[in-house]
């Protein structure tokens, strides 16, 4: 999903890309996830 809006030019907001990122974080995990990822990555 990053990547279509990326190739359409379609803005998203800071939430809705902490969002698609623990989408693909939790599609592609090989550990467990803390309840506040990717917040903690992002401050």
């Amino acid at each position: 999903m990053v990547r279509y809006r990326a190739l359409h030019e379609t803005c998203v907001g800071f939430e809705e890309l902490r969002a698609m990122f623990r989408v693909a974080v939790e599609t592609t995990r090989t550990r467990q996830l803390t309840d506040d990822f990717p917040i903690d990555k992002f401050t």
